[in-house]
C-alpha cells in the first residue's frame, strides 16, 4: 500500500490509525472523533474569557450587598437597592445597613458614592435611623466623571453628602434618594475607576460608615468606634472556573484517551 509516497505493510490498511514514518494518519471513524475534539477544544478556547466576565453596568432593578471595607476588612455591612423607573431615566437607591453600623460623614468626598453614564439632578434626600435626619443633604456632581474620591474604594462621578462633620456624628443607618437624567437618556450604572483597595474595582457604590462598639458614647459612633469605607464587589480569587474550561480540558483527555487506544492496537497488530 501507498501513502504519501510512502510504501506501507498492507496491516497498516487495515486499522484505523496508520503511522507512517513518524507522522499518524488517523483514517474513517478516527478521523471524525479528532475532528469532533478538535471542534470542542476551539470552542472551549473561544469562550474560556466569557465564563469569567463581570457585567460593567448596572442597567435594571437589583442589588448588591456591601461586603469589603478599606478600614474594616470584609463583613456583611449592608445593601444597596436600585430601582428604575419604567423608562430607565430615573433610579430611586434605598442603602441600608446592617444593625451595628451608621453612616458618618468621615472626611472623605461623600457618604454614599455611585457613577453614572449621564448627568442627573437630585430627589429629596432623607436616612432613618439614629441620628437620621431630612435636613443638610446634598447630591454632587451630576453622576459622571472621576471626581469623588472615596480613600481606597476608587473614584466616582455621584454622591451624597452632608453638611456634617467627624465620624462621630451619625447620620442614620437607612438612605433613601433619587436621581433622574438630565437628558432623558436611558441611564446605567457604572463601575468604580481608579486605584480601589486591595485590587478590587469591580465594584459600583461606596459608603462612609461607623462600627458601633460597645461603651462608645450613647452608643453610636462616639470614642471608640471604627470608621471606614465599605464597598460592594467580588476578589477575583473567589472567580469560579469557567464551565468552558472544564469542556476544554474535556477535550484534551478525549486526545489522551484516543492516542492511548490507536497504540494499543498498533502494539497488539505488531
Amino acid at each position: 500500500m501507498l501513502t504519501d509516497g510512502i510504501d506501507l505493510p498492507l496491516w497498516c490498511d487495515q486499522l484505523e490509525l496508520c503511522v507512517c514514518g513518524h507522522l499518524i494518519h488517523p483514517r474513517g471513524r478516527s478521523m471524525r472523533l479528532l475532528r469532533s475534539a478538535w471542534v470542542a477544544s476551539s470552542l472551549a478556547l473561544s469562550v474560556i474569557g466569557l465564563g469569567s466576565a463581570s457585567a460593567a453596568t448596572i442597567t435594571a432593578d437589583g442589588s448588591s450587598p456591601l461586603v469589603f471595607g478599606t478600614t474594616l476588612g470584609a463583613g456583611n455591612y449592608g445593601t444597596v437597592a436600585y430601582d428604575f423607573n419604567p423608562t430607565n431615566t430615573a433610579i430611586t437607591f434605598t442603602v441600608t445597613l446592617n444593625p451595628g453600623f451608621l453612616f458618618v460623614s468621615g472626611g472623605v468626598d461623600a457618604i454614599f458614592a455611585f457613577t453614572t453614564n449621564t448627568g442627573v439632578s437630585y430627589g429629596p434626600i432623607a436616612s432613618t435611623g439614629t441620628g437620621g435626619t431630612n435636613a443638610g443633604w446634598s447630591g454632587i456632581p451630576d453622576g459622571t466623571g472621576t471626581g469623588v474620591k472615596m480613600n481606597g474604594a476608587g473614584n466616582f462621578g455621584g454622591a451624597v453628602t452632608h453638611d456634617g462633620n467627624g465620624g462621630s456624628q451619625p447620620l442614620g443607618s437607612t438612605l433613601t434618594f433619587t436621581i433622574t437624567s438630565l437628558t432623558s437618556t436611558e441611564l446605567q450604572l457604572l463601575q468604580a475607576t481608579g486605584s480601589g483597595q486591595q485590587g478590587l474595582l469591580d465594584h459600583f457604590f461606596a459608603a462612609d460608615i461607623c462600627r458601633v462598639v460597645a461603651g462608645t458614647t450613647n452608643g453610636t459612633c462616639g470614642t471608640g468606634a471604627q470608621t471606614g469605607i465599605v464597598f460592594d464587589g467580588t476578589q477575583p480569587s473567589e472567580v469560579p472556573l469557567p464551565p468552558a474550561a472544564v469542556l476544554f480540558g474535556t477535550a484534551l483527555v478525549g486526545f489522551g484517551l484516543l492516542s492511548r487506544r490507536r497504540k494499543q492496537q498498533l502494539n497488539a497488530t505488531a
